[in-house]
């Protein structure tokens, strides 16, 4: 039974953040990196889904979710007028919405190559 349930967005794909930057292994590739307005990122790496989530004006400290590739046990993708691409982990379900202008597909198709390699 899933531990935890997380509803993420992401949003314009673009350059890593520095915050996660700084938490990469020696070796550790990114893949693909998203923000979400000024507060969310999110890194996909050759490792794990790195999501960085800060919560609010006044309280700035980031929430740091790491997601090692070796824990995804399932994926799932459904297209529509939101794309949403669910992943299930030894620890939990995430749910990750895109934004309209955002390519989910692509995402998709890297994560699933990537959980194949670090599996």
């Amino acid at each position: 039974m899933a531990d935890y349930e997380l509803n993420w967005s992401f949003g314009d794909s673009g350059t890593i953040n520095g915050e996660i930057k700084s938490l990469l292994a020696a070796g550790e590739k990114e893949l693909r990196s998203y923000h979400q307005l000024a507060k969310n990122h999110a890194t996909l790496t050759d490792k794990r889904l790195i999501y960085l989530s800060t919560r609010g004006l006044i309280d700035n400290r980031p929430d740091i979710y790491c997601i090692p590739l070796t824990s995804v046990t399932m994926t799932c993708i459904q297209a529509g007028i939101k794309d949403e691409i669910k992943i299930k982990t030894l620890g939990g379900i995430i749910n990750i919405t895109f934004t309209k202008n955002t390519d989910a597909r692509s995402f998709y198709n890297q994560l699933s190559r990537a959980v194949i390699r670090a599996q």
